[in-house]
């Protein structure tokens, strides 16, 4: 047992005294790179390889350290990520996410976001939300195919596309008994 414990303490040691030497050394970081950049980056070649005129926007907030405070950029909050016109001249609004976070926008701390796709739908805006850029054109084709025939088909198809909220959410936010 006695040598177990010398063991177990050299080991400790061992360990305590390797990591103070690693302090000085500059740790690597894991970069996952920025997903919805990329996203943002080919749904832009696409765009503008069909003569839209689209920008980028950031809308959040910086920390100013002359301020001593978080600024705002001069975006209101909620406004999505690009804004412009298809080759037609119509508005054109669009919220890019990261592959596989689309579930994100229903979340509670983005309702300004929601409220501002919604807003531009009802507007007759073509406003969306995409993960990819093959979903970005297959909202874009079937919406421009509806809005030849019928505008309220074509805002209805748009609110249909809006990304659902999952199930364990939809679970999370009903109440289990009804008050009375």
């Amino acid at each position: 047992m006695a040598i177990d414990r010398k063991k177990t303490t050299l080991d400790a040691l061992n360990k305590f005294s390797q990591r103070q030497l690693d302090e000085g050394k500059p740790r690597e970081i894991k970069h996952h790179g920025k997903p919805e950049k990329e996203v943002e980056k080919a749904c832009l070649i696409w765009m503008r390889n069909l003569g839209w005129s689209v920008n980028v926007f950031e809308a959040k907030a910086n920390w100013s350290t002359t301020q001593g405070a978080w600024v705002q950029q001069g975006m209101k909050a909620g406004t999505c990520d690009c804004l412009g016109s298809d080759s037609e001249g119509i508005g054109i609004a669009i919220e890019f996410k990261a592959p596989g976070a689309m579930s994100s926008f229903n979340s509670e701390k983005r309702y300004l976001q929601r409220k501002f796709i919604v807003d531009k739908i009802n507007a007759n805006v073509f406003a969306c939300v995409v993960d990819s850029v093959e979903r970005l054109e297959l909202i874009y084709f079937k919406w421009n195919e509806l809005r030849a025939s019928d505008k309220g088909m074509a805002r209805t198809y748009l609110l249909s596309m809006l990304p659902q909220k999952s199930l364990k959410t939809r679970l999370k936010d009903e109440t289990l008994f009804d008050d009375e």
